[in-house]
């Protein structure tokens, strides 16, 4: 790592800490091989911090990348480009942005190269060199355009040299992450059927990160399965059983005991209550709310059901066709929903009263026609303290009209 690199990697970690940020994503992208040189784009450039302690909520429609996001976090998928910080250390880093920065880097100085080289034969084509002081003034173009070229390469060499010592770092960091460094951090997953081995025992499935983790006391083990079980609200009974004996609500517990175990500080829930039915939902939500307090954990909780992110997060970050929308605080984003998608969202969650359920207007989003991106293309900016919007210079404007008018009405 360069001087410049580390000095920078120094830096960026100490400001995580003073700031008790537990978990960084810069500049997020996650693209998918189609073959034939084609890529879906999953996640393209996502950028946000999550405070130790809190929850942070991420939604967003089936498909948008909420799912990929978390995966990517936890290493489950290698990175295309960006990178994830956890407790100040880069545990996920891609070299895509690094190799396109050289290539295009690469061709637009041959490019200029080739231009100057163009008009050096051109200016030397119109001089007469048939005698000697001609031909002095042409070696001086050459010797001038020479120097140009060599300035240019010289530029390009550095440029290289630097991107290349980044991959060489990136592909360092994600082949030296601490195991110890990422049992700190957990996932539930969404299926509670498919996430757990149906020819493995509930003991088993609970202690198996404890054995990868070099935990080989059975008598210890068994002692942590059981105080883990009853704290998700299982008997130890259920120890010898297999996953295909319980409820989707019994094996969502198991899922939670199995990350629990490992005494994390961040856990990622992927849509934890998404597969069960509704009158078990509230009891995993409160399960959840009751381990956070207890274990001190941080959360990230990826969900499309923005009535229960409400309840449950601290901030929410809005997510569509791989993109943050909108990022703001759970009381701001319902007080001041800005973005079209936002506000198409938060239309579609139904009302307990029948009569106006019966009024609700459910808002479509039509990105086509919602935005105008010819002119300017949007960047995710700060429309209000800790408010982010993705959005250009004239929706910016307009937004904050809104929000004028909307607090005019709070005050009537």
């Amino acid at each position: 790592m360069s001087n410049e690199e580390n000095t920078y990697q120094t830096k960026f970690k100490k400001e995580l800490v003073d700031n008790d940020i537990i978990l960084s994503v810069r500049h997020l992208k996650m693209f998918f091989s189609l073959g034939q040189g084609k890529r879906l784009k999953a996640v393209h450039d996502v950028s946000f911090d999550i405070k130790k302690g809190e929850c942070f909520g991420l939604v967003g429609e089936s498909g948008c990348g909420k799912t990929t996001t978390g995966r990517s976090i936890i290493r489950l998928h290698k990175v295309t480009s960006g990178s994830v910080y956890f407790k100040g250390y880069r545990i996920n880093a891609g070299s895509r942005w690094n190799e396109k920065e050289i290539k295009w880097k690469t061709i637009k100085a041959n490019n200029k190269i080739k231009d100057l080289k163009l008009e050096m034969n051109n200016i030397i084509s119109e001089m007469n060199n048939n005698d000697e002081e001609a031909k002095a003034e042409i070696e001086k173009v050459k010797a001038e355009y020479d120097k140009k070229i060599k300035a240019i390469k010289d530029e390009l060499a550095e440029i290289v040299a630097v991107q290349k010592e980044k991959i060489k770092q990136i592909k360092f960091d994600n082949a030296h992450v601490s195991r110890k460094l990422m049992s700190k951090m957990q996932m539930i997953f969404q299926d509670p059927i498919d996430s757990l081995d149906p020819r493995m025992t509930v003991e088993d499935i609970i202690q198996e990160g404890l054995k990868i983790q070099g935990f080989t006391n059975r008598e210890e083990n068994h002692k942590k399965a059981v105080e883990v079980l009853q704290e998700v609200g299982l008997i130890p009974d259920y120890l010898s059983r297999y996953p295909n004996e319980f409820s989707g609500g019994q094996r969502q517990r198991i899922g939670i005991a199995r990350a629990v175990i490992m005494n994390p500080e961040f856990l990622i829930c992927d849509e934890p209550i998404s597969a069960l039915d509704v009158s078990i939902r509230a009891q995993i939500i409160n399960l959840l709310n009751e381990l956070k307090a207890q274990h001190g954990l941080t959360l990230m909780f990826i969900a499309h059901d923005l009535s229960v992110v409400k309840y449950f997060c601290d901030r929410i970050a809005v997510m569509y066709f791989g993109e943050m929308v909108e990022l703001a605080t759970s009381d701001e984003l319902f007080r001041h929903p800005l973005h079209p998608y936002t506000k198409a969202l938060l239309s579609a969650i139904p009302k307990p009263d029948p009569l106006s359920e019966k009024t609700r207007k459910r808002i479509v989003y039509r990105p086509a026609e919602s935005h105008d991106y010819s002119k300017e293309k949007p960047t995710f900016q700060e429309i209000l303290p800790g408010h982010f919007i993705l959005a250009n210079s004239e929706e910016m404007e307009k937004y904050r009209a809104e929000i004028k008018e909307d607090d005019l009405k709070a005050e009537k």
